[in-house]
């Protein structure tokens, strides 16, 4: 059975080590401007439930949202940081950022109701940017960059701080932090350069640094995982277990790749019978949509000729089939509707 990779796997690799709040507030404290993170109190650290805004942004899972507090805080203290994870360059991160506050907000308002006696109910909110795209950021951090300008106006509206990680400037030498915070952005790094299969061992040693044996064996599990979806392994499994030999010893090696082999197999076919699903549930649609216009067809006109309906009928998008829905309810006559056909109210 072969191993399908995973839908963003980036995003994947930086939820795994990232929602572990130890490694969230090291990643913190050594990449964010150190005057604010020596005002957090990063001890009091919690990993909240990924924001989901919309369709479209429920498919990142990059994202991450943690809640903490001022050192020197009282009630009211609270803040909320927002991570958003990049692995290429896009101009509307600001607004992305907005839209994730927003949602938290209308969570808070929603809970708070009318016991929201004070005007100041909402947490202090600040982002984080990790990037590690091949060139280094180019494009706006800020919402107010995004926003028309006018003369006699105020300018910067909209804002809030935003962090940016950019690792494309941070040399391999100088990625700083615990083990596995090194591991993990020094394989977004390798990736981004096209080196992750010869950076990989050294990665793996750096992230068996880590002290405690089960999350040890879970970071480097991460890493191959990764590094499986991305790019085949020299060697084959054989090859990773020799990589691995060097950091566990050889029976651990070989048991730890072998589950991970069996853990991608079943998770290849898991998204496999959801596609086949998904696709099984569209055919079902199309047939559906298909013998309603046939339908209409023979209502109107008493007959449906045979080229017509096998061309119906081979049509497997119903989205596609709806514009012939409302052409076969409209058209003059039989021929009107076959000459509507050939000329492309659908697509094969």
């Amino acid at each position: 059975m072969d191993i399908l990779p995973l839908a963003h796997p980036h995003d994947h690799l930086a939820r795994h080590f990232l929602s572990n709040v130890d490694l969230a507030a090291d990643f913190l404290r050594n990449y964010v401007a150190r005057e604010v993170m020596d005002k957090l109190d990063l001890d009091r650290l919690r990993c909240e439930s990924p924001v989901k805004v919309d369709s479209e942004l429920v498919e990142r899972i990059g994202d991450l949202r943690f809640s903490t507090g001022f050192k020197e805080g009282g009630p009211g203290s609270e803040i909320f940081i927002f991570f958003e994870h990049q692995s290429s360059q896009d101009r509307f991160i600001p607004f992305r950022i907005f839209d994730y506050i927003a949602a938290s907000y209308r969570e808070i308002r929603r809970a708070a109701g009318a016991a929201a006696k004070s005007g100041e109910i909402f947490p202090y909110p600040l982002a984080v940017v990790l990037y590690h795209g091949q060139s280094p950021w180019s494009g706006p951090l800020k919402m107010h960059e995004l926003i028309k300008k006018h003369p006699g106006l105020p300018g910067e509206i909209l804002d809030f701080p935003v962090y940016l990680v950019d690792l494309a400037k941070i040399p391999a030498e100088k990625i700083r932090g615990a083990p596995p915070v090194r591991a993990l952005l020094s394989a977004l790094r390798a990736a981004s350069d096209r080196e992750l299969g010869k950076r990989l061992a050294a990665i793996l040693r750096t992230a068996a640094e880590e002290r405690e044996e089960f999350r040890r064996k879970n970071w480097v599990r991460a890493l191959l995982r990764y590094f499986i979806c991305l790019e085949k392994p020299p060697g084959g499994m054989k090859g990773m277990v020799g990589m691995l030999a060097d950091i566990f010893g050889g029976k651990e090696a070989e048991e730890m790749t072998t589950s991970l082999a069996e853990e991608l197999i079943r998770q290849g076919e898991a998204r496999g019978e959801a596609r086949g699903e998904a696709k099984g549930e569209a055919r079902g649609e199309a047939k559906g949509e298909a013998k309603a216009i046939l339908m209409v067809l023979g209502a109107r006109f008493g007959f449906v000729p045979a080229d017509i309906r096998e061309a119906v009928e081979s049509r497997s998008d119903p989205l596609a089939l709806e514009p012939l829905t409302v052409h076969a309810a409209t058209c003059k006559n039989i021929m009107e509707f076959r000459v509507g056909l050939r000329q492309g109210f659908v697509q094969k």
